[in-house]
C-alpha cells in the first residue's frame, strides 16, 4: 500500500513541477520570465483606432524603455525609461514596472503575465487611480 502511495504522490509531484513550467498565466521561475522577456515587444493594438506605436524594450538589470512613436516619421517619439522586476508565487507570475509619471501612473505596479512564449506576450494589471479601482488595462504584444 506504501509502495501506490509513493507513486500516486510521485505522479502528482511530478504534474506540479510540469505545470510549474507552462507559459500560459501559471508560474514560471524569475530566471526563466527574465530571460523570456529580455528584447523589445510591440503593442498588438486592442482598439481599432489606436494608431500610435509603441514598444518595450526589457533589458538586463530591471531596465525598460517604452516608445512611442505619434506620426509615422518617427518624429513625434515619447519615451519613458523606467524600470522592472519579475517575480511570482505559487500559481501566478508577475512584472513589476515603476517610474512613470504622476499622470501615467495607473500603469505603474504590478502586472500578471497572462501568457508568455518566445513570439507573444500578454499581461494585464488592476488599476487603481486615486486609491480607488479604475477597472483593468491588458496589453499584448509581439516580440521583435
Amino acid at each position: 500500500m506504501k509502495k501506490y502511495f509513493l507513486i500516486i504522490m510521485s505522479a502528482l509531484l511530478a504534474g506540479m513541477v510540469w505545470s510549474g513550467c507552462q507559459t500560459d498565466g501559471s508560474y514560471i521561475s524569475d530566471k526563466n520570465l527574465q530571460k523570456m522577456l529580455l528584447g523589445t515587444w510591440k503593442l498588438i493594438p486592442i482598439v481599432w483606432d489606436d494608431t500610435i506605436p509603441e514598444k518595450w524594450t526589457f533589458s538586463d538589470g530591471g531596465a525598460l524603455k517604452i516608445d512611442k512613436t505619434a506620426s509615422l516619421t518617427g518624429k513625434d517619439s515619447t519615451w519613458y525609461n523606467l524600470t522592472y522586476s519579475s517575480g511570482g508565487g505559487i500559481t501566478k507570475s508577475y512584472v513589476t514596472i515603476a517610474g512613470f509619471p504622476a499622470n501615467k501612473d495607473i500603469y505603474n505596479g504590478k502586472w500578471q503575465v497572462v501568457h508568455i512564449t518566445n513570439s507573444v506576450l500578454v499581461i494585464i494589471n488592476a488599476q487603481t487611480s486615486g486609491g480607488k479601482s479604475a477597472g483593468e488595462s491588458e496589453r499584448e504584444f509581439t516580440k521583435e
